[in-house]
């Protein structure tokens, strides 16, 4: 706890903003996911933090919010799983105008149990919040969520 507290402590301001932010969107997050469902909650987050101007595509400029992410979720209210954690992630690239990619994947079924499913952020192509190989452990799907309404929004 004592080193977390220190990295904590050594956050500038804007990280600190989003650190904040973080530990308010997580529990935003869970329930949306739970009320509305993926496609629904994607559609609102975006209609939030629509990225305006220059698009940054840096991976190096997104790894800080990653961690933050990371950070809020372990120590916060709340225990995000990999779909939240990256949700929150998601909303907090775009608000800061880069254009990240929500990417869900399935691992498939070995011994007794059943299909795998994660997911993740990438940005330029580079995994923001996970390991390096997420992608070859878990096959992504090619469209996480839906452009249009689907029947079970309305």
């Amino acid at each position: 706890m004592g080193r977390t507290w220190r990295g904590i402590r050594a956050l500038s301001r804007a990280e600190w903003v989003a650190l904040v932010q973080s530990v308010i969107a997580i529990p935003i997050v869970i329930l949306s996911l739970k009320w509305f469902g993926l496609a629904r909650t994607q559609r609102r987050l975006a209609s939030l933090s629509e990225p305006r101007g220059r698009t940054i595509t840096d991976p190096a400029l997104a790894r800080p919010y990653a961690r933050i992410v990371t950070i809020a979720g372990s120590h916060g209210i709340v225990r995000p799983n990999c779909l939240q954690r990256s949700l929150v992630l998601w909303t907090l690239l775009r608000r800061r105008a880069m254009d990240p990619e929500l990417r869900i994947g399935v691992a498939p079924p070995s011994g007794d149990e059943g299909p795998r499913f994660h997911a993740w952020i990438e940005l330029s192509g580079e995994v923001m919040n996970d390991r390096p190989g997420v992608a070859e452990e878990f096959q992504p799907f090619e469209s996480a969520v839906e452009a249009a309404p689907s029947a079970f929004d309305r």
